[in-house]
């Protein structure tokens, strides 16, 4: 039974290709255009016209580009209608790089920590493997949505805007990744050497201040105070001075801004 490609099959092959001079055509177009620009179908725009009896005021429409952020995108088209809705806007979006900011510092805490829980398990065990595996991915889902917000509140997108790395997280999660993985071997190593889980937690806080350092290359530093100016659906001009609220029963800042 044959089950290589042989040479008289590629021969076939072209003179397949060659016969129909569509084919041809076909690869100029492609080659030159891209295969969905020489696709589109007039037709089909005019016989499928987006138009619906119920409209809904949603603001314009926000774009994730290539990044893993649709759990984030999802949650603050929600909640930016209701911002959208109290201030009579005509549209607002949310800052999209914040969350991914802290979702990615979080990430990275959650890791570290886990390393140090696992740290006397075999380095080639199933949990540990798993751990290793990806530990800086962009997905998410509600409650860890829920969870940022709590802890760190929102901003609008003109405080802290979108970023090469935002836009496209594949460079900023593959060196983080990298990171990690260095760090959870320099972790094995020094358990090894007689450190105590303790003394690892003081490297793990050192660790999160590289990360942290990367996250504000790639994304910005997020803000601590800002001055948020925007005007109405009737040209009225608001100014809201903001400034994050510390918890006095908690020694993080909490997920909570408040006007100045």
């Amino acid at each position: 039974m044959k089950t290589a490609i042989t040479n008289k099959d590629l021969k076939q092959f072209r003179d397949s290709f060659d016969r129909e001079k569509v084919n041809k055509v076909a690869m100029n177009a492609v080659t030159a255009n891209g295969i969905n620009a020489v696709s589109k179908n007039p037709d089909a725009k005019v016989k499928n016209r987006f138009g619906f009896s119920v409209e809904v005021e949603a603001g314009k429409v926000c774009n994730q580009k290539k990044s893993g952020r649709c759990w984030m995108f999802a949650s603050y088209n929600l909640m930016r209608l209701e911002i959208m809705k109290k201030l009579n806007l005509e549209n607002m979006e949310l800052s999209q790089s914040y969350p991914l900011f802290y979702d990615k510092l979080e990430r990275a805490n959650y890791f570290l920590e886990s390393m140090i829980e696992v740290i006397d398990e075999p380095v080639g065990s199933r949990l540990v493997s798993y751990l290793l595996h990806d530990p800086m991915q962009d997905g998410g889902q509600w409650d860890m949505f829920r969870s940022l917000t709590d802890k760190y509140g929102v901003v609008p997108k003109e405080i802290m805007p979108e970023t090469a790395a935002s836009e496209n997280t594949t460079e900023m999660d593959t060196y983080l990744t990298t990171k990690l993985r260095e760090y959870a071997v320099y972790l094995r190593k020094k358990k090894t050497e007689g450190m105590t889980v303790q003394e690892l937690r003081k490297e793990k806080t050192e660790m999160l201040n590289t990360v942290y350092r990367i996250l504000c290359i790639c994304l910005g530093r997020p803000p601590q105070t800002f001055t948020w100016e925007v005007r109405d659906k009737d040209k009225n001009f608001s100014v809201f001075p903001i400034s994050r609220r510390r918890s006095s029963s908690r020694s993080m800042w909490a997920g909570t801004w408040t006007t100045i």
